[in-house]
């Protein structure tokens, strides 16, 4: 009975320091894992650069709780984080990454870049995202090549579909996604031309953003230029002042963020390019406005 009761012992030993490797050896070479989170809720796996990660990275709706999240924007869409595009197209081969990829950086003590939209939290705007107004995706974006130094104002009667107004979000989404339709099947652009449009209903709609190259004011301007349109025709009228006072402050937003020079010059889009646009009474009014 001594020889089996010792037997059982050796067992338990051999059973027990099994456990104690199987569990110290996880903890000291955790497996690979790849995670991304959003809103605080880990979600599922990705994989950063083609090799595994080990943080879990938490993102916020400006990326800021978290010095690993510096290079992503987070997506009121998808709910997700996302490399911004500024830093895919600066590091192509590193990051390996497509429009919409997300990944994360292994390293805790790495700080890539700051974050590209952050201007999209700037109080006083409501924002429509792409997402939100129907948007198509974008065919070979360009990431403008340095913090634009002008801003160029547009009203959109010149444009094949822009003559008419909106007030209501459902149907600026609509002209939105017309003016999409025209420059990309007609005028063969990879997207909408202007960065961003403020519609009838005193909402901003995303176009192509702060830091992707437009297609607005001509080849001398696009890769320095952020473009706004107001949707209307705006050479007998002015856009409200609800309206005026958005379009100030998403120029005020954009020097806040990082994403418009501070000295940048205001301009209206028939100082750049032989056109009436943006029609003489609200290209009067800008020209009252500092920085013009």
């Amino acid at each position: 009975m001594a020889k089996l009761t010792s037997g059982f012992e050796i067992f338990g030993l051999v059973l027990f320091f099994g456990m104690v490797i199987f569990v110290f050896g996880h903890q000291c070479n955790p497996l690979p894992k790849t995670m991304y989170a959003a809103e605080n809720r880990t979600l599922q796996g990705y994989t950063f650069a083609r090799r595994p990660v080990r943080s879990r990275v938490i993102c916020g709706r400006d990326c800021s709780i978290d010095k690993r999240c510096k290079s992503f924007n987070f997506n009121d869409c998808s709910k997700i984080c996302e490399l911004n595009l500024a830093t895919r197209q600066e590091h192509p081969k590193v990051f390996n990454a497509t429009l919409g990829s997300v990944y994360f950086d292994g390293d805790e003590d790495t700080l890539l870049y700051s974050l590209a939209d952050k201007a999209y939290a700037c109080a006083g705007l409501t924002l429509v995202e792409r997402c939100e107004w129907g948007a198509r995706k974008p065919r070979f974006p360009k990431a403008m090549p340095d913090t634009p130094d002008h801003c160029i104002v547009h009203h959109t009667a010149g444009h094949s579909t822009g003559s008419g107004q909106c007030y209501a979000q459902d149907t600026c989404s609509a002209m939105m996604r017309s003016f999409q339709n025209y420059d990309v099947d007609t005028n063969g652009w990879n997207d909408i031309g202007y960065n961003f449009v403020i519609g009838g209903d005193e909402r901003v709609y995303v176009g192509r953003g702060w830091n992707v190259i437009g297609a607005h004011a001509g080849p001398s301007y696009n890769h320095r230029a952020i473009g706004i349109a107001v949707i209307g025709n705006y050479k007998n009228v002015l856009p409200n002042s609800t309206v005026l006072d958005v379009l100030q402050r998403l120029m005020a937003c954009g020097v806040e963020s990082g994403n418009l020079s501070p000295s940048y010059f205001l301009r209206g889009h028939r100082d750049v390019r032989n056109t009436t646009c943006p029609g003489d009474l609200l290209h009067a009014k800008i020209k009252t406005w500092s920085h013009y």
